[in-house]
């Protein structure tokens, strides 16, 4: 994860020797002109690419490798906005999750940036309350991580699913492929309102002396 503005540079291993181009893929679609990329010296195999961010989103950098055989390779790295980072990272997504791969780490780390601008869209001082101590962030980080663990565990917006003898259907929020602030990401991140102080009754006494005079009581016995 970078920030907008910084210099990247990615390395392609693969046959010494080898014919290496890169092209970049911009967040908002541009195509980059394709460079060629030499050997690095004194690293027979290597093959290193510096590009810069200049926007916001995951930028995708595509390496085509010819010569004895030919080879198409694909890096990712998310440029977010300087000093505002996610509420939630990659690994602690993958510590209630599973391990990730690089690529997914990289995805990941993307889809949490996203659901961290909904989440401050939704909520303007969430960064201020968890600056002054009145929102945990690791709260702030539940809530992104769900957010995210939705499209992770069901990236199509499956409605149901059958492995084997097993089937497994999705809550309406679970089957959705978008990313979205739920109701429950809502009551996780509302500020916690002031509950008025419990208002206690009275203790009431029921005598005998409130009801109709009972010819059959006497005294402190009830004779039936």
């Amino acid at each position: 994860m970078s920030d907008v503005g910084d210099a990247v540079e990615l390395t392609l291993a693969t046959a010494p020797g080898a014919t290496v181009t890169a092209r970049t893929y911009a967040p908002d679609g541009t195509v980059g002109e394709e460079f060629d990329v030499p050997e690095k010296n004194g690293e027979p195999g290597a093959y290193p690419f510096a590009f810069q961010l200049t926007q916001v989103g995951m930028w995708r950098v595509t390496f085509t490798a010819s010569g004895t055989a030919t080879a198409t390779e694909h890096f990712w790295v998310y440029a977010e906005v300087p000093g505002v980072a996610p509420l939630a990272t990659a690994d602690q997504l993958a510590g209630v999750f599973r391990p990730l791969s690089y690529q997914e780490a990289q995805t990941v780390t993307a889809w949490l940036g996203l659901a961290s601008e909904l989440l401050r869209d939704r909520f303007p001082d969430l960064d201020a309350r968890i600056a002054r101590g009145e929102l945990s962030p690791k709260v702030a980080a539940a809530a992104a991580i769900a957010m995210v663990l939705r499209i992770t565990r069901n990236p199509g917006g499956l409605r149901a699913e059958t492995v084997g003898p097993f089937r497994r259907e999705f809550t309406a929020e679970g089957a959705s492929a978008a990313l979205v602030v739920t109701q429950a990401e809502v009551d996780l991140l509302a500020p916690k309102q002031q509950r008025p102080a419990r208002q206690y009754a009275g203790t009431i006494r029921v005598t005998p002396g409130l009801s109709p005079r009972n010819p059959l009581w006497r005294g402190r016995d009830w004779r039936w």
